[in-house]
């Protein structure tokens, strides 16, 4: 009696083990920036990065993931339809009701996308694109919310699901913002104080875009300080361009060879000076 109780409390710690596990586990949802498209506007793509301990010999994924870009609108959205091949109805926080597949809305310049689709079964680990759209290049922030900081709600327009075994276990709440490359304080500009943010969190670890981490690799890095380079302008100067080291040293080789010359005048016109005055 006493030796199955204690079989079944094993069992059951065993069992509450791997729900730890699995709970612990979950994939991702990240809004990148792509660079500039081939039509001159900034693309952005929004990648799904499952978690391989979840594999158990291949898994599906199924997302209900919403997006809020405020401002300039949105163009040019293109679902990976090679990868999320399956349209599913979801609960859109957007148009408060059931759609199906993608769906998006532009309002005053804010345009909200909410995407449910199913995946093929993936086998191998890695980020994979679910959808990619395009906004207007120009001297503004282009803030993008998605999951629960674009719903407001932690299950509607947040859900990841991952099939472990023969069952779907989902994660709620995915969430993140980004903007412009080089704007960490999302005040509009790319300048010296955001500049100020990167050198502030320079090396260091755990890091956020607010953190001036602009590549979301956790890092605030050089790979940052180039992202914030390419984007600097601020309006009060914005002829200036960013000076950079090996232009610095031509400018101050150049203020050498000037000296010179002038030192070298200075010297010649002494000379011919002191001769007239010997004559």
């Amino acid at each position: 009696m006493h030796r199955s109780c204690a079989l079944a409390f094993v069992y059951a710690l065993l069992c509450l083990t791997l729900l730890a596990g699995i709970c612990q586990a979950a994939p991702t949802a990240k809004l990148e920036f792509m660079g500039d498209a081939l039509s001159g506007n900034r693309k952005w793509s929004l990648f799904i990065d499952p978690d391989e301990t979840l594999y158990t010999g291949g898994s599906p994924l199924a997302v209900e993931i919403a997006v809020l870009v405020q401002f300039p609108p949105v163009s040019a959205t293109t679902v990976n339809s090679t990868i999320w091949d399956t349209p599913n109805p979801g609960n859109n926080p957007f148009a408060g009701t059931i759609t199906n597949g993608l769906w998006s809305s532009t309002d005053e310049g804010v345009t909200t996308l909410f995407a449910s689709f199913g995946s093929i079964i993936l086998h191998e680990g890695g980020p994979v694109e679910l959808l990619s759209f395009e906004t207007a290049a120009g001297l503004w922030t282009t803030k993008l919310s998605w999951g629960q900081a674009a719903s407001g709600s932690p299950v509607y327009g947040a859900v990841i699901s991952q099939l472990v075994g023969q069952n779907a276990v989902s994660f709620a709440g995915q969430t993140g913002v980004v903007g412009l490359p080089g704007d960490a304080n999302f005040d509009g500009f790319v300048n010296g104080s955001d500049y100020t943010i990167w050198a502030d969190n320079f090396q260091l670890t755990g890091r956020s875009w607010t953190d001036a981490d602009f590549n979301g690799d956790g890092v605030t890095d050089g790979a940052d300080y180039t992202l914030w380079a390419d984007n600097f302008q601020p309006v009060a100067t914005a002829a200036i361009a960013v000076p950079e080291p090996a232009a610095q040293s031509l400018v101050a080789a150049g203020c050498l060879v000037a000296c010179v010359h002038a030192v070298s005048a200075r010297r010649r016109r002494k000379a011919r000076s002191a001769s007239r005055s010997a004559v």
